[in-house]
């Protein structure tokens, strides 16, 4: 029951954080059991955030309540279940926008920016937790409260044990 959560995912299991009421506990959504339990991962309540994985950790990037306070970096570690925020922020306030990735960069943009639209593309460094931001902006369009996906997991250079799917 709450309103703008945020997700990421491995190749094993999908991870649910976020939204309002409350929204500082982590949830684990095991694929092959398909059945949702809270984790050890906890971040202070934070909503209309950005999400971006590997195959190792999943970053969320977002603030608390219906404000531009978000510049907070919450790492997920998918082995341990356990969360950390990160000593760097987003490098701009944002509200919405989006995330993705892929085995070695993470990319956010979009949402609003203190009451002005957000075009820059940040790239975020998986092996120095860094961001930096990209030549390119985002051109037209709506750029606010928006989603972006990945192949990232589809032969793009991050294996896991085979499993057997659970079919529905």
């Amino acid at each position: 029951g709450q309103y703008a959560t945020i997700g990421a995912s491995n190749q094993i299991a999908g991870y649910l954080t976020g939204g309002t009421p409350g929204g500082s506990q982590m949830y684990k959504f095991p694929f092959a059991t398909e059945s949702w339990s809270a984790t050890g991962g906890s971040f202070p309540s934070m909503w209309d955030a950005k999400s971006m994985s590997n195959a190792t950790h999943a970053y969320f990037i977002g603030g608390s309540g219906n404000t531009n306070d978000g510049t907070r970096v919450y790492k997920l570690t998918f082995a341990t279940d356990s969360s950390s925020q990160l000593p760097t922020n987003f490098p701009q306030y944002s509200r919405y926008g989006w995330g993705t990735g892929n085995s070695t960069h993470g990319y956010a943009s979009g949402g609003v920016n203190t009451g002005s639209i957000t075009t820059n593309i940040y790239k975020l460094q998986y092996s120095n937790d860094t961001w930096s931001t990209t030549p390119n902006r985002i051109q037209g369009g709506a750029i606010q409260e928006n989603a972006a996906a990945s192949a990232r997991q589809n032969g793009n250079g991050d294996t896991a044990a085979n499993s057997i799917p659970n079919v529905v």
